[in-house]
Parts: C-alpha cells; structure tokens; sequence
C-alpha cells in the first residue's frame, strides 16, 4: 500500500523554487585555485584544481590564459593561479569551437573557464619596484609582429637582429669592461671605445 504526505501547496512551491535555484547555483561557473598541469601553446594551458572535492573527483580541463596576443608571458607546468568563469563559452574566440555562443544557453560550470596567474610571497624579488620588470627563465624577447627586428636579452648578453634590424642611439652605451680602441661596424662607420663607454653612434 503506498502512503501519500500531503504537504500544503506553498510548502511545495517553495521546495521546488530551492531546488531549481540550487541546481542553476551548481551549474554556475567557479571560479578556483589551479596549477598548470600542461602547456598546449603560448596561449592555452591544461589546469587541475588545487581544491579538495571529495567525494567528488574535478577533471583537469583545458583553456585559454588571460593576456593579449602581443605579450607572451613564459609559463611552465607547476606555474600556480587561478581560472574565472564567462557566461557565455569562448570557444568562438579561442579557436576551441566556432560559431556565436548563445547568451541564454550558459556553459557548464568548468566550460567556459580562462587562466590567469596570481601575485605569490614565493616569487623572486623584484629590482625595482617602482619599475616594469620583464625577465623569464630564457630572458625576454622584443620584436614587430613580422619578426623584421628582434632584439634578445638573454644570459649569454643582448643580440638585435632581423633582416632589416640595426640599432641606433642618440647617447652613448656602455661596453661594461673598462676596454678601449675602436671598430668598424658593418656600415663602415668607426666606433670608439674609452674605458668601456661605446661612442661615435649615430
């Protein structure tokens, strides 16, 4: 024989206002510690989530990092951050999907998530803090979008090269070394050298 509770209606209604709220709460997009498990290329990064879910098991994902094409921030497996939802998925934008997403069909909570790093008390000092400091494992690299002039500050010292690359001051360099004499550049033009300060440079 099966009982039946009768509940009275406004009860009812509220319950299942509760569930339908709390279900769209759990397929809200999160916002959670990671770290990067995989580099895919400059721009995309595989995470896992540096929380614990138990009793439930989160799956590493893929996406996107949060910077512009023109600067490329090294980042390697073990680097640590976090991922921030979108309302809408990216894949249109990311080159994961195509198409326009459609604002009423939200993702699901780790579908539409991109990386970005977070400041740490682990990282090195900086040189000047009141400075924009670029530095990477390998040094940094600048250049145009055509690779025609790079310029590359590495441990071995600074190259500028490209096909139609050359470098010109208005001021004097510093050679460091204290040396002396003079050289002849590629364009003949004679370069003096007096206690390590590169002139004649124009």
């Amino acid at each position: 024989m099966t009982e039946f509770i009768k509940k009275p209606l406004g009860a009812s209604l509220n319950e299942l206002a509760l569930g339908i709220a709390q279900q769209a709460i759990n397929e809200s997009g999160v916002a959670l510690p990671c770290s990067v498990v995989a580099v895919v290329s400059s721009g995309i990064v595989t995470v896992k989530f540096e929380v614990d879910a138990a009793p439930y098991t989160l799956p590493q994902v893929t996406v996107p990092i949060e910077y512009p094409e023109y600067i490329r921030y090294p980042i390697k497996v073990g680097d640590k951050g976090m991922v921030f939802p979108a309302d809408a998925r990216l894949g249109s934008i990311t080159g994961f999907g195509g198409g326009t997403p459609a604002l009423g069909a939200r993702p699901g909570n780790l579908a539409a998530l991109s990386f970005v790093w977070l400041g740490s008390s682990t990282w090195t000092a900086t040189d000047d803090p009141q400075a924009v400091v670029i530095y990477g494992p390998h040094g940094a690299v600048i250049r145009d979008t055509g690779a025609h002039c790079v310029m590359t500050v590495a441990p071995s010292g600074v190259t500028v090269s490209g096909v139609a690359g050359s470098l010109t001051t208005t001021g004097n360099l510093s050679a460091g070394n204290g040396a002396s004499g003079t050289f002849t550049a590629a364009t003949g033009q004679v370069i003096t050298v007096q206690d390590g300060i590169i002139t004649n440079i124009y």
